[in-house]
């Protein structure tokens, strides 16, 4: 497989291990913000101690976007599953637009940010790195 970016760069994709978690998750935005409904997926990410955790949110369409909550959706996660974590989200056919996958980076200054990985176009900036890193990891990142 194509050599990853290290862990310290805000992108980061590590190998999924065993499944932890696979549960419902209701996550509100501020204290007495709207909230929402959503399927949590946890993984161990190759050597814990290196790698950490790896977590797909599944938006099920129930309550506000798990896109308009991603920098608190971070967070939350971030504390529960402890460093270092990875996360991304994932949209189900139908759900605003076609369906997709994206890595959310890390909230920075200026909000959370996306990166498309899968599916992965021809011009995607990264294509070789997330292509490598979907050819063995996708399948168990769309599975039900």
């Amino acid at each position: 497989m194509t050599d990853l970016p290290r862990r310290t760069s805000r992108l980061w994709l590590p190998p999924l291990g065993e499944l932890l978690a696979d549960e419902e998750l209701v996550y509100h935005v501020g204290a007495a913000g709207p909230r929402g409904v959503a399927r949590l997926r946890v993984w161990e990410a190759g050597d814990v101690a290196e790698h950490g955790r790896f977590a797909v949110v599944t938006d099920l369409g129930r309550g506000m976007p798990v896109s308009d909550a991603q920098s608190g959706l971070w967070r939350m996660l971030a504390s529960r599953l402890g460093q270092p974590f990875a996360m991304a989200e994932q949209w189900p056919e139908g759900r605003k637009g076609s369906a997709h996958v994206d890595l959310v980076l890390p909230p920075g200054p200026d909000g959370p940010e996306w990166l498309r990985i899968w599916p992965v176009t021809g011009d995607h900036p990264l294509r070789e790195y997330v292509g490598a890193w979907w050819s063995v990891n996708g399948d168990t990142v769309l599975s039900s």
